[in-house]
């Protein structure tokens, strides 16, 4: 496994691109959207290429997302919660709260890994002429037809959010 791939590269630069943070954070604090999911989607997107299926299963992604990666997540809050009950003790919970951020972000790098090495089989190339809009609002339809339940509907808050996200990932391809 190489960990320090294009996908990690294109994660790093997308996540830190003005907005994006943001309302992918919403849509998985508020919706429980898979973060790094929608990171390969748009990734796949930039590689002109259009999501098939998801790699969770076949990757072991999403058994390392539920053991791993979803507990230092709930821990890390639990450290930030913590740390404003303690001034006296702010510092030192800082510290670990710091520790375990790097510890989720280490286990996410992992998570992406895992859907790298499963890419060419959860992808197939755009058809010809398909813009990036077009591949970036397809790929984002598979993780949300994936995500919600049968009889479940997107709310307009959520699809705010989707429409956000949109824009924000053609914006960032597009430069």
């Amino acid at each position: 496994m190489k960990i320090d791939n294009t996908l990690w590269q294109f994660a790093k630069e997308f996540y830190a691109s003005t907005g994006v943070c943001d309302e992918l954070l919403t849509l998985q604090n508020s919706w429980g959207y898979n973060v790094n999911q929608l990171i390969f989607a748009t990734w796949l997107a930039s590689n002109h290429l259009r999501l098939t299926r998801l790699v969770d299963v076949a990757s072991g992604s999403k058994e390392w997302r539920q053991d791993v990666t979803s507990p230092l997540r709930q821990i890390r809050k639990l450290t930030r919660q913590l740390m404003s009950k303690n001034v006296d003790l702010q510092s030192h919970i800082g510290s670990c709260y710091q520790a375990l951020l790097g510890a989720e972000l280490a286990a996410e790098q992992v998570e992406l890994e895992m859907m790298y090495t499963e890419y060419a089989s959860a992808a197939k190339p755009a058809a010809v002429g398909v813009d990036l809009h077009s591949l970036i609002i397809g790929n984002f339809d598979f993780c949300r037809q994936a995500h919600i339940t049968a009889g479940s509907a997107i709310d307009e808050a959520e699809q705010s959010v989707w429409n956000n996200l949109e824009k924000l990932a053609v914006g960032f391809l597009n430069n």
